[in-house]
């Protein structure tokens, strides 16, 4: 009997090495063009990378100082180390970035096979969350940004932390509650978004079943101390980049209600059919008031869903499970007080969706253990399903990547299903002039100018565009334009300064630096500034 469990077991350790091997193979294929991709210096890239003085050097002063500050308005002080580390082995060699979020992507995988095989006791169900966690689509932002190096590493902290608690339910052993709370810290040193894990450790106390006795609440008393204290940083650095001014006043706190229930429908829609994908998923325009149709039906289309779940007999616990891990992880992107520039954000399905996942996974060894009434029937038909669904996770995956290449071929895609989004012209339009093609940043600006008549920067930049085409009238009006929207534009004023001096109109010149230095640019152009003295 003993030599029979041995052989079983080693068995199931060869099956699970097999398991992980395909899984990491495929996801190696997926995702190997994520390697060749440059760095994004329009979106975020350039401000955690390329010029953040604080990663060129591997100093006590930079890390002291990448532990106190914030960037671009989060708290994330192991994720920009994680950039100053490559930038002493690698400088700024794009590929190095790349490979690293994708390691981490790789270790996440594994993780999560772990996770749900600790749970559920079955590789089946591991093997399937696992797989889908590495290919879906909605994951290649995560992996393939390099600025959201946060997402995969506060997920490896995370899910690490989760199996952690497992073991601690299991083993009833004082360290890896210890454990547990150490790579919580690690997690939220990583990203915010880690502030949801004590309730995560309460949902999984309901998973096995435990009583909420004292001691429980007790033991996690000092994980929630810590996620009300990483969410209040979380709040300051939002507003000292100033995201949480953005769009409050433009919905209501009844738009609000809609806005939340449609983001759970876009984040459950776009597991199965994950389709129209983009950078940037747009918040509505109100006509008259009025929000589209369909954020009005959402709250209906969840009311059905948990309806659904809750009838549900044969695995309700486990639905319940993978519903409420889903709910608590995303809870805090759901867009309660709108602000940034997208309603619903592709990255933050990366850990939430584990839950739902799981729940397609137990799902499939429900059936296959011929717990329903229709399971000889559905066998079949579920093995074609989901290996088409899996080709099919896997081919958009791989399709995926590339649109993530650059700036260029990102916000084209992203004009291609938002055409009236005018950041998106703007944003490509900052890449041309990058490129030297000032021309093509002009036809780009004209757009995002067309979209939103009071958009300065775009302004600004296409001034500066023509004034390298030599449309020295095109730029001079500009820059009127400027003033006038915005009388206290101290670039505006400097830039007007440099081109009057070019066009010989000195004493305009003069006076434009002047009007510059007033406004706060201490630095106006201190070599030609002397001439006017």
């Amino acid at each position: 009997m003993i030599e029979k469990i041995k052989f079983i077991e080693k068995n199931k350790k060869i099956i699970i090495f097999l398991s992980l091997a395909f899984i990491l193979s495929i996801t190696l294929i997926v995702f190997f063009n994520s390697l060749n991709n440059s760095f994004l210096a329009n979106w975020d890239d350039n401000a955690y990378v390329l010029v953040n003085n604080s990663i060129k050097e591997l100093s006590s002063q930079n890390i002291n100082t990448i532990f106190t500050s914030f960037y671009v308005g989060h708290y994330q002080p192991i994720s920009i180390l994680s950039y100053a580390i490559e930038y002493h082995f690698f400088g700024l060699n794009p590929r190095a970035y790349h490979t690293t979020n994708l390691i981490f992507h790789l270790l996440n995988i594994v993780l999560v096979f772990f996770l749900i095989f600790t749970l559920s006791r079955r590789i089946e169900a591991a093997f399937i969350t696992a797989l889908l966690f590495a290919i879906h689509p909605l994951h290649v932002e995560s992996v393939a940004w390099i600025s959201e190096r946060k997402d995969v590493m506060y997920a490896f902290f995370y899910i690490a932390s989760l199996i952690s608690y497992v073991y601690y339910l299991k083993k009833n052993k004082l360290k890896y509650l210890i454990f547990t709370a150490i790579l919580f810290v690690f997690s939220l040193l990583s990203k915010s978004a880690a502030v949801t894990l004590p309730v995560l450790l309460l949902l999984f106390d309901f998973y096995y079943k435990k009583k909420l006795t004292r001691v429980l609440i007790l033991e996690k008393l000092p994980f929630f101390a810590l996620s009300i204290f990483f969410g209040i940083l979380a709040i300051i650095s939002q507003k000292s980049s100033g995201a949480m001014l953005e769009l409050v006043d433009r919905f209501s706190i009844f738009d609000r209600f809609f806005i939340i229930f449609y983001g759970l429908n876009f984040y459950l829609l776009k597991l199965f059919a994950p389709l129209n994908l983009s950078a940037i998923h747009c918040y509505p325009v109100k006509i008259n008031g009025i929000l589209p149709l369909e954020y009005y039906i959402a709250p209906l289309i969840i009311l059905i869903i948990v309806f659904l779940i809750f009838k549900s007999k044969k695995n309700r616990h486990e639905l319940i499970f993978g519903a409420l891990f889903f709910l608590i992880s995303i809870s805090i992107v759901l867009k309660v007080i709108p602000l940034g520039m997208d309603v619903v954000a592709e990255r933050n399905t990366y850990v939430p969706y584990i839950g739902l996942f799981f729940i397609i996974g137990m799902f499939y060894t429900y059936v296959v253990d011929n717990k329903f009434k229709f399971s000889k029937k559905l066998k079949p038909i579920l093995r074609i399903v989901l290996a088409i669904y899996i080709v099919f996770l896997s081919i958009l995956c791989y399709q995926r990547t590339k649109v993530w290449k650059d700036s260029t071929t990102l916000f084209s895609d992203v004009i291609e299903k938002h055409p009236e989004f005018p950041q998106a012209y703007y944003i490509r339009g900052i890449e041309k002039i990058n490129r030297k093609d000032f021309n093509g940043a002009v036809s780009d600006f004209d757009k995002a100018i067309k979209l939103d008549s009071v958009f300065i920067d775009a302004y600004l930049n296409r001034a500066n565009s023509r004034y390298y085409i030599k449309d020295y009238d095109g730029s001079m009006s500009d820059f009127n334009k400027i003033i006038e929207l915005a009388p206290n534009n101290a670039n505006a004023y400097k830039n007007r300064g440099i081109l009057e001096f070019q066009l010989k109109m000195f004493d305009a010149a003069c006076s434009d630096w002047q009007k510059a230095f007033e406004l706060g640019d201490k630095e106006v152009l201190t070599e030609i500034y002397k001439y006017c003295k």
